[in-house]
Formats: structure tokens, sequence, C-alpha cells
């Protein structure tokens, strides 16, 4: 992160990334909802890339 050509960092964790390291740049704190729009669903892929890494 520190070594990105940024102006700014978004943080879209469920953790305070701040407080768990130190970031040379402003951290802006995001919040976004997904939603799943037709197929394939998200779970899906996640599950194809796990198994092809046979780490499920």
């Amino acid at each position: 992160i520190n070594s990105a050509d940024a102006d700014i960092v978004l943080a879209a964790t469920p953790c305070d990334l701040g407080g768990l390291i130190k970031i040379n740049k402003p951290l802006v704190r995001v919040r976004y909802e997904f939603e799943e729009v037709g197929d394939p669903k998200l779970s899906d892929l996640i599950r194809e890339f796990l198994r092809g890494r046979n780490l499920v």
C-alpha cells in the first residue's frame, strides 16, 4: 500500500486497516453493498478458483 502510486487509500474492509498497519497516505473508510445479479454467482466463482488450486 505504501509503495502504490496513489493519493489516497480507500479501505472497504470490516476491520480498521489504519489501526493494523502504518499507511503513509490518507485513509478513507468506505462502505458498499453487494447484490448478486444473474449467473455466475460470486460464490460459484470463488469455489471454482479454490478447487482449481486444490484448496477445497
